[in-house]
């Protein structure tokens, strides 16, 4: 691989300051990974740092979704009710994308708060921004500290949120893509590994970030080629420097990339 981008090098660093955190911010993180995913998209061969973009769009945040959607919790009486109440101010703000298909490159918050153009997220970008809007709301509002409790849950092919339930009861889970509660009727589905979803952690979730990157769906083969590398540097780096961060499914994207970059495909 060619020499690491600064972009990509200071991204690692931040990423790798969230994960140094007892708990990593998830808006944060994912919005790292998104304002690096545009640059490395459009091949940017420079740009301002990108702590500075990183800022921006955490106040664009907490100003266009973190309060507003705060504001809505006033009769929510359950956690699993206000996730799915932020579950639902998300998706309003969203456009809607043909229920066939995922949006490309829609997995990060800045793809939510862009100035121009569709704002899209797709199933892991609506996910982990619930999440992040919990986690901010839980944080600064003192009557929703209950949100602390969410948690993303993972099958092999789909994400939704956990939160505590009643004291000393089992945890509720929410489909925040569709937003409701899942009942145990809903869980047995294969959608939801038949009830035995996995449970991440927020440094779990940073890394999921990380490996969510797809250079697969840029049409350039010779930009995907290169952006599948540093996808690659950035796991081998993380970790290097944080193993406890890693989850199942990063090991395999790993191997993935490492397959493909070794068939010449790309």
């Amino acid at each position: 691989m060619a020499a690491v981008p600064s972009a990509v090098s200071e991204a690692l660093s931040l990423l790798a300051h969230e994960l140094q955190r007892n708990v990593p911010c998830v808006a944060r993180s994912s919005i790292i990974m998104g304002v690096l995913q545009d640059r490395l998209f459009a091949q940017a061969a420079t740009g301002g740092p990108l702590q500075a973009d990183t800022d921006a769009y955490v106040l664009q945040f907490r100003e266009l979704l973190v309060q507003p959607a705060a504001a809505k919790l006033g009769k929510c009486k359950t956690p699993q009710d206000k996730v799915v109440a932020i579950a639902k101010f998300l998706r309003g703000k969203l456009a809607k994308a043909p229920a066939h298909k995922q949006p490309l490159h829609t997995q990060y918050l800045p793809s939510a708060l862009r100035d121009t153009g569709k704002r899209q997220l797709d199933c892991l970008g609506i996910a982990t921004a619930v999440l992040a809007l919990c986690q901010q709301i839980s944080q600064h509002h003192q009557q929703h500290a209950d949100l602390a409790s969410s948690s993303m849950m993972v099958s092999d092919d789909h994400c939704w949120l956990s939160v505590s339930g009643a004291p000393g009861g089992p945890e509720v889970q929410v489909e925040v893509t569709d937003p409701r509660q899942l009942q145990p009727a809903h869980l047995s589905n294969w959608l939801y590994a038949g009830g035995h979803g996995l449970a991440c952690s927020a440094a779990n979730v940073v890394m999921i970030l990380v490996a969510g990157m797809m250079p697969e769906e840029l049409k350039d083969d010779a930009a995907a080629d290169n952006v599948r590398h540093i996808q690659v540097h950035m796991l081998q780096q993380l970790a290097q420097q944080h193993p406890q961060a890693m989850f199942y499914s990063n090991y395999f994207r790993w191997g993935m990339l490492l397959e493909v970059s070794s068939c010449g495909m790309g």
